[in-house]
């Protein structure tokens, strides 16, 4: 029987590239291609996306081993100079027919991260996503297989900058009595927890853990609970490779049911117990 078999990470930075340009749904779900190597005043960015609500996300990819650390520097970079470069950013959307996007995020795509990386990226304020990569061979074929290993909005203090509720339902203000009803279904069925809100989702807490993420979508809730590998449910489905955090998604007041509530219940169990 044939197994998937880990070779040489060492591939050419533009093989990379293509492979996840062409696929970047096994990244995140929902990823939509933008452009590449987009020339700015600090530098080449290697690859613009937009996510599932309307998020400009800066990739940079890496092959070389030991370059996380230039690929984090040079990320945070880019997104510092589109955030103080409004004009060009508007300009530049104008022509792929974007009227603006909500924010900007950070992915880095390299063989390995440092622990001092991966500590750095919890600490620092945008939406930032590692993402280590092997390359397999499996029947004879090669193919790239990710794995995320972080995603700074799952740290347990963000200290990003606080966001209002009604922030979140700017131009999906539709489906703010949908979370409305979630939230007071939460309520009646847990009584001690904390509710905070950050620029990239609403978290429900208990002692400064978050048991529960909501992200305000186009036409639905995103629901997410660090319960992945604890249910079996067509509903409930994952982040390809986080080990933790799986999600289902909430488009009616029919599915807020006894199902999920039991869900969230045992999520808020879990942290609880440590």
């Amino acid at each position: 029987m044939e197994v998937l078999k880990v070779v040489d990470t060492k591939i050419p930075e533009s093989e990379l590239q293509d492979a996840f340009n062409k696929n970047l749904e096994c990244l995140e779900e929902g990823l939509k291609y933008l452009d590449s190597y987009v020339n700015i005043g600090v530098g080449q960015i290697d690859s613009l996306a937009l996510d599932i609500n309307g998020n400009l996300v800066v990739i940079e990819y890496k092959t070389a081993e030991n370059s996380d650390k230039d690929a984090f520097i040079q990320a945070l970079s880019y997104y510092a100079w589109l955030n103080e470069n409004k004009a060009w950013l508007k300009e530049y959307l104008r022509k792929k027919g974007i009227s603006e996007v909500r924010d900007i995020r950070i992915i880095i795509v390299a063989p390995n991260f440092d622990n001092k990386v991966i500590k750095a990226a919890q600490a620092v304020e945008p939406h930032m996503i590692l993402v280590r990569y092997m390359v397999c061979e499996y029947n004879g074929k090669r193919g790239i297989v990710p794995q995320v290993i972080l995603d700074n909005t799952m740290r347990q203090l963000p200290p990003e900058p606080p966001k209002t509720l009604d922030d979140h339902f700017k131009d999906r203000e539709h489906l703010k009595p949908l979370f409305e009803k979630l939230k007071n279904k939460i309520e009646e069925n847990i009584e001690n927890f904390d509710m905070r809100t950050t620029k990239g989702y609403i978290g429900f807490v208990l002692h400064n853990r978050l048991f529960c993420l909501v992200f305000i979508q186009k036409q639905e809730l995103k629901v997410a609970l660090p319960l992945k590998g604890e249910i079996e449910s067509d509903r409930f489905g994952g982040w390809p490779a986080d080990e933790r955090w799986g999600y289902l998604k909430v488009s009616s007041d029919e599915e807020i049911d006894e199902e999920l509530l039991e869900w969230i219940k045992l999520a808020y169990r879990k942290v609880m117990e440590g």
